[in-house]
């Protein structure tokens, strides 16, 4: 038996932009640079904070339009702005999006 999504019946972890997220991963990423002394050997290191990315799998329901490029949305995690937008399809099964966005700068 095919799963068929009226619309009427979302599941999901969290509502994200509109959509119902089925999973969430942030990352919160960042720039080390290490201190070497004149013979090469690590003194030290700096860690620098980058900006925050998000991946969230959601399901577009029966009339959802995917997002667009540039577009705010919030993961759960304060406003990102979409970098990239993929749709996946898979026969009898929902219609589903992958959207990737990096955290707005405060």
């Amino acid at each position: 038996m095919s799963i068929t999504n009226t619309g009427g019946q979302d599941f999901g972890v969290a509502a994200v932009g509109g959509f119902i997220t089925e999973s969430v991963s942030i990352t919160n990423g960042s720039e080390t640079v290490e201190l070497k002394d004149g013979d090469g050997l690590p003194v030290g290191l700096v860690i620098i904070p980058g900006l925050s990315t998000a991946t969230a799998t959601v399901q577009a329901g029966a009339s959802g339009v995917a997002p667009t490029v540039g577009a705010d949305m919030d993961f759960g995690a304060g406003a990102f702005v979409v970098t990239e937008v993929s749709e996946n399809k898979s026969q009898g099964d929902y219609r589903r999006f992958t959207i990737n966005g990096i955290a707005k700068p405060a």
